[in-house]
């Protein structure tokens, strides 16, 4: 291994931290078939894109409370 090789291999895991969280970190070592390509290496969008994850697919937290959510207002006919 290389310097440049290790730069680019940290570049891409923190790519895919940033765009999907711990997901993408779980679906990267998932499979053989989600090994990155090398063009995939260089832009972690595509390999998202390939294992199905899309970018900001984070679940989001729980929440507290229920929001208050506004009745329709009744549309005359």
């Amino acid at each position: 291994l290389t310097r440049p090789k290790i730069d680019r291999g940290a570049a891409f895991v923190r790519g895919l931290f940033e765009r999907g969280g711990d997901a993408a970190l779980a679906a990267l070592w998932s499979s053989v078939d989600h090994l990155p390509t090398p063009n995939e290496l260089d832009a972690p969008g595509l390999w998202l894109a390939r294992v199905g994850l899309a970018a900001g697919d984070q679940p989001l937290p729980e929440l507290d409370e229920l929001p208050d959510i506004p009745d329709f207002p009744d549309l005359p006919d």
